[in-house]
């Protein structure tokens, strides 16, 4: 969060980082993302290289996650 305010300009973090109205949808995401644990070493133990490749959709792809359209996306990044 801190590195994402001081590089984007402030309109668009204060956008991001901002809730609407009362805030009651952002207050609500905040505690539950605070119940949840990160569990890194899911794969310890495992050899190099990982094979994660999956398909989607039908695609091919080298890792099983990807990046979701959202409203307003080329004002945070160009591409």
């Amino acid at each position: 969060r801190l590195c994402a305010k001081a590089r984007s300009h402030k309109m668009i973090f204060d956008y991001l980082d901002g809730g609407a109205d009362d805030e009651i949808s952002l207050r609500r995401a905040k505690d539950a993302y605070s119940e949840l644990e990160m569990h890194y070493k899911v794969l310890a133990g495992t050899k190099p290289p990982i094979d994660m490749s999956t398909k989607i959709f039908g695609k091919d792809v080298n890792i099983p996650f990807f990046g979701c359209p959202t409203a307003g996306n080329r004002m945070f990044h160009w591409e």
